[in-house]
C-alpha cells in the first residue's frame, strides 16, 4: 500500500510540476527549422531557414522555400502564443498565403515541432534553438 501511496504521489508532483511552465516566454531567441509537405493538395513544399522569437508574441522568418520546384527567399514576420501546457500557434504567411501552424515547444524552449491547419495543405516541420 505504501507503494501505491508513493507512486501516486511522484505522479501527481510530476503532473504539478508540468503545469504553468510554459508561456509566450519559452519561446525566445534564434531557431533552426525545416519543414515539408504537400501545398495546396498538390505541390511538393520544403522550407528551411532560421525563425527569430522575441519572446513576447512576436518574431521574424527569414528562409529559403520550394513550391512546385520553384524556390523563393523571404523574410516575414509572424505572431504567436504559447499555453502553459506548452501548446503553440503562430500566424504566419505560407508562399504568400496567410497560414496557422499548431505545434509543441518543450518547457526548455530548446525544440519545437510543428504543423501548418491551412486547409488542404499537409506541411509539418522541426525547430532547434540555435545554441
Amino acid at each position: 500500500m505504501k507503494r501505491l501511496a508513493c507512486l501516486c504521489a511522484l505522479l501527481f508532483a510530476g503532473h504539478t510540476m508540468a503545469a504553468g511552465t510554459c508561456s509566450d516566454a519559452t519561446f525566445s531567441g534564434t531557431y533552426v527549422f525545416g519543414a515539408s509537405g504537400t501545398f495546396l493538395e498538390a505541390a511538393p513544399y520544403v522550407a528551411n531557414g532560421q525563425a527569430t522569437s522575441n519572446g513576447d508574441g512576436t518574431g521574424t522568418l527569414r528562409m529559403d522555400y520550394s513550391v512546385a520546384g520553384v524556390s523563393t527567399n523571404v523574410t516575414e514576420n509572424f505572431t504567436y502564443s504559447i499555453d502553459a501546457n506548452c501548446h503553440l500557434v503562430a500566424h504566419a504567411n505560407l508562399a504568400g498565403i496567410p497560414a496557422t501552424f499548431a505545434g509543441n515547444i518543450t518547457r526548455s524552449g530548446n525544440l519545437m515541432y510543428f504543423t501548418t491547419t491551412l486547409t488542404g495543405t499537409s506541411i509539418h516541420g522541426r525547430a532547434d534553438k540555435d545554441q
